[in-house]
């Protein structure tokens, strides 16, 4: 065991000074091997097929835990690279600013392993994999992993290649980046499984906002969330073809710009008990379809990429006909307390957060509950859902960001703007608005 005095990344650096790398496993080395508490940055190998700038594992499977990996620059694995039957054990460690000229910007893993609780950030390839590439029958499990603004050629964050077995649980993959699967790109017969896994505004410039499936691979969803991805060209959120098929089961699928689901050549995905709606192109499914559903999922917040639902959300078991769960995520709004409205909002995405406010003040009310706020953004709020609007006992406060001069609800001589008439008391407020062209017999 090699631990720093403190077991705190913070305080014990290896730093490489880019004139090599940090850790050379070969040897055997197995999980009784560990090192804990360490940070190796500055690694460098960038030789043509060199690997792994901070640790290199090749046929060893040490431990590795508390450590962070950063700014390392290499051929394959800018982070790390575990080749050749290595099986390492990954706990608490943060891959970070790392670089790979070919491919895995973070870890190669061309092999198995387990990874727990370890975060990807700002990670970078030219090649398969900002974050990671898995390979050569690797059948790793990664459980509560994070991989957060990376950026790869194919697979902004994960590339699975060469019939690699990937489980994901209890993940989030977000904003990364990529032409080609921004979260995950598939190949080469490769069949990772995704349980209550997170993708959430992802881009990719081409094809494939959330993932990318081709060349024979299969993956697997099962309570999945796939929300605010992007893609211009097809599958702003899945991409299928060249004879690969993906199996998506009770999972959300909303959000998105672009389609739901793209079918290439010979794509076959199958989609069952899953919601979906919202996606800017369409909402409909190609390949097989199986009893889904097409209504709101109702997210906490959208925006923040919050993707828990609200308490009557139709993919909770309770709320549906299945009786099953679909989404990554249960119930968990309980907390909210501010909503936003925005008559400016012209995206079609709406959920009451600051990133996708309401367009209509009836929609922010209804949503509000006792001693909530509602923030309006300046603009002028008219037609429905922004005239006779009614608190119905609730108590809450109505509230402009930019005050009364350009906050206006214009009634257009079609009804009052406010009815009070069920109790409210003096905890519900107005403040800020101008409210113009009311038409009663009577207030």
């Amino acid at each position: 065991t090699l631990r720093s005095a403190v077991g705190d990344p913070d305080s014990c650096t290896i730093n490489c000074e880019n004139v090599g790398r940090g850790f050379y496993f070969h040897s055997g080395e197995d999980s009784t091997t560990v090192v804990n508490g360490i940070t190796i940055t500055n690694g460098n190998t960038s030789g043509f097929e060199d690997r792994g700038a901070g640790v290199y594992c090749d046929g060893s499977s040490p431990k590795f835990t508390n450590m962070v990996v950063s700014n390392g620059v290499s051929f394959y694995g800018g982070g790390m690279s575990c080749i050749n039957g290595s099986a390492p054990v990954f706990d608490h460690v943060v891959f970070s600013g790392n670089y790979s000229s070919h491919s895995s910007g973070g870890l190669q893993l061309a092999a198995s392993g387990v990874l727990r609780y370890v975060d990807f950030l700002n990670n970078e390839s030219d090649s398969y994999g900002g974050a990671m590439e898995m390979g050569s029958d690797g059948s790793a499990i990664l459980r509560h992993c994070n991989f957060i603004g990376n950026d790869g050629e194919w697979g902004g964050a994960i590339a699975c290649n060469s019939t690699a077995t990937p489980t994901l649980i209890d993940c989030t993959i977000k904003d990364n980046v990529s032409p080609r699967g921004a979260g995950i790109y598939t190949r080469v017969s490769s069949a990772p499984t995704l349980e209550r896994v997170t993708l959430c505004s992802n881009t990719a410039t081409q094809r494939g906002g959330a993932i990318y499936a081709t060349a024979t691979s299969s993956p697997t969803l099962t309570e999945v969330t796939l929300a605010n991805n992007t893609a211009p060209v097809g599958g702003g959120t899945i991409y299928v073809d060249t004879n690969a098929s993906a199996t998506i089961n009770n999972t959300i699928i909303a959000y998105n710009t672009g389609e739901p689901l793209f079918c290439g050549s010979g794509g076959s995905p199958t989609t069952t008990h899953s919601c979906v709606y919202g996606n800017t192109v369409t909402d409909s499914l190609c390949g097989t379809r199986l009893d889904n559903t097409f209504v709101p999922p109702e997210f906490c917040d959208l925006g923040a990429c919050d993707l828990s639902v609200e308490s009557d959300s139709p993919c909770l078991a309770g709320n549906n006909g299945w009786g099953e769960q679909v989404g990554a995520h249960g119930s968990g709004c309980s907390d909210r307390t501010t909503w936003y409205v925005d008559a400016g909002n012209t995206s079609g995405i709406e959920d009451g957060s600051i990133g996708f406010p309401f367009d209509t003040l009836a929609e922010g009310i209804a949503a509000s509950g006792e001693g909530n706020t509602i923030l309006v953004a300046e603009g002028t709020y008219s037609g429905t859902g922004n005239y006779d609007l009614d608190f119905g006992g609730t108590n809450r406060t109505l509230q402009s960001i930019g005050g009364a001069e350009v906050t206006i609800i214009d009634c257009e001589g079609l009804g009052r703007a406010l009815h009070f008439h069920t109790g409210e008391d003096s905890t519900s407020v107005i403040e800020g608005f101008t409210i113009r062209n009311g038409d009663m017999q009577y207030g």
